[in-house]
């Protein structure tokens, strides 16, 4: 019997030192999801300040006395649909009027050109 009751104690010993090691793994798993969600918190904290900004920037615009950049229809490859997509394609700033700097894009195109 002295046998038997010592077996049990090493095994719940054994057990209860898993049981230890799984909650000291679990608890640096959620230290590393906190300190994700922290970092997470605060991009979307500060993104939110910049968006604050711009909006209060742009309330302030008018819109009929701003240049805005134009938009040139091109075919488009789509499957589905037969509508032609916008090409993004660049403006030319010295045929527009002064632009706010905020307003002013450096040129890009969101398709590769037709050469």
């Amino acid at each position: 019997m002295l046998d038997l009751c010592a077996v049990s104690n090493a095994a719940l010993a054994r057990v209860l030192r898993q049981l230890s090691d799984v909650a000291r793994h679990a608890c640096s798993l959620f230290q590393e999801l906190e300190s994700d969600i922290q970092l997470t918190h605060r991009r979307v904290w500060a993104l939110q300040g910049k968006l604050g900004s711009v909006q209060r920037v742009l309330s302030t615009l008018d819109p009929k006395q701003e240049a805005v950049r134009e938009y040139q229809r091109r075919p488009s490859s789509r499957v589905l649909g037969s509508s032609a997509a916008p090409s993004c394609s660049p403006y030319s700033p010295q045929s527009q009027p002064e632009a706010p700097r905020l307003l002013q894009l450096a040129p890009y195109s969101c398709f590769p050109s037709p050469e």
